[in-house]
């Protein structure tokens, strides 16, 4: 089992900095779902859009948190 999750985590970090990105997890996930034709994980991605927002370190903590129930 452990080493299941050491190869998955290699096999995630795709750049091998040996830390995990949101980018890299999501990517992994949506590719795997391509891959497998599932078409109920499909639907549920079918709006995925690349977020503006670059992956980088932030010098500062979170100043706010919204719900926003319709999204």
């Amino acid at each position: 089992m452990v080493r299941n999750l050491i190869d998955l985590f290699r096999e995630i970090d795709v750049n091998n900095d040996k830390t995990l990105e949101w980018v890299e997890f999501t990517n992994h996930i949506i590719e795997l779902g391509m891959i497998r034709r599932d078409k109920a994980f499909v639907d549920s991605i079918k709006n995925y859009y690349p977020s503006e927002i670059k992956d980088s370190k932030h010098d500062t903590e979170v100043d706010a948190m919204y719900y926003l129930p319709k999204l």
